[in-house]
């Protein structure tokens, strides 16, 4: 019996999706046989990948499966999909798709491309997803007020990551934090980004997608001219094991795991405080510049930040107003203007 329920729930993860580039297409699908194996009672670690593309899948296998789901991950997560190659952003293909009523008993799920094109982080400034990093994209049916529990999403993945960047390796990693409002730094130089955004209903939020990206092996070169400052990598101060492609997914699966329970818990204030504990702003001296989608941006403000405030503003010395938007510069890194 407990045989013929795994069965059926493993047919129901296989799914065909509609993207506006490839028309109908059936993407690769991964189930997670530590999610099975205990309700069959049997030992089997790590996942079952099925791609199309066999160098995809030798590549998945290589650097995926080679260690046990996160205790926090493996009974939460419903679905995982691996793409060798992504087409298109599948952050933007996951809020694109229409709620369906098999959502729900699907549960939540998690997308990786080994690398692609079209990623992009806020305001759609481009990501290079390149090779030997993580491009990780999820979904989250929810039910939960709007208001504080918005807030607390926006910053989860952000606190996520950096729970897991903390399991990976030894502690503490000077550093290492939050550049308000959704990078991860390492000594100043870009290791992460993160999105997110909600599908509300009226006074409800129905369902959630997070986007991370996070370099593992290589860190991208910028273009030329551009204000985003340096990026770095994992490699700078992990080893090859502890920064293992498949050890860092399944941590960073359990970390968000974890925030989002303690979210539906009713207990999004423990995100907040732990986004402020890890701003690498609070005491610096910074630069405000506003974020125009196409000009040269301007001076809005600057100072030493006092406060990463619950809703996510900062407060400024000798400035008034709670700062509310905006990209902020340490004075002691590049800018532009």
């Amino acid at each position: 019996m407990a045989n013929r329920a795994i069965s059926n729930r493993v047919f129901r993860t296989r799914r065909r999706y509609h993207t506006p580039q490839s028309g109908a297409k059936t993407f690769s699908w991964v189930c997670w046989r530590v999610i099975m194996a205990p309700l069959a009672g049997k030992k089997e670690k790590g996942l079952r990948i099925v791609h199309q593309e066999t160098e995809a899948r030798e590549r998945a296998l290589a650097g995926w499966n080679r260690e046990p789901v996160d205790d926090g991950a493996a009974d939460y997560w419903s679905r995982l999909v691996i793409e060798g190659e992504a087409p298109s952003s599948q952050y933007d293909r996951l809020r694109e798709q229409l709620p369906a009523a098999a959502d729900n008993e699907e549960g939540p799920e998690a997308w990786v491309a080994l690398q692609g094109r079209g990623f992009h982080g806020q305001r759609h400034r481009p990501w290079q997803a390149e090779a030997g990093n993580l491009h990780l994209s999820v979904r989250v049916p929810m039910d939960l007020a709007a208001g504080p529990d918005s807030l607390a999403w926006t910053m989860l993945p952000a606190v996520a990551v950096m729970q897991a960047l903390r399991a990976l390796g030894p502690q503490p990693v000077a550093g290492l934090g939050i550049k308000w409002v959704n990078d991860i730094l390492y000594r100043g130089a870009k290791v992460g980004g993160v999105l997110s955004s909600v599908v509300q209903d009226g006074d409800r939020l129905r369902r959630g997608h997070l986007g991370i990206g996070l370099n593992i092996e290589v860190a991208p070169r910028l273009s030329s001219g551009g204000n985003e400052g340096p990026t770095s990598c994992l490699a700078r101060w992990l080893t090859p094991a502890q920064r293992g492609h498949g050890r860092v997914l399944r941590t960073l699966l359990g970390a968000l795991a974890r925030n989002i329970r303690l979210l539906n818990e009713g207990r999004g204030a423990a995100i907040s405080a732990a986004y402020r504990a890890d701003s690498l702003l609070v005491g610096r001296q910074v630069r405000i510049l506003s974020d125009p989608l196409t000009g040269p941006a301007r001076e809005l403000a600057r100072g030493r930040v006092l406060a990463v405030n619950a809703d996510l503003s900062l407060t400024l010395a000798e400035v008034v107003d709670p700062i509310r938007q905006g990209r902020a510069f340490l004075l002691d890194e590049p800018c532009p203007g």
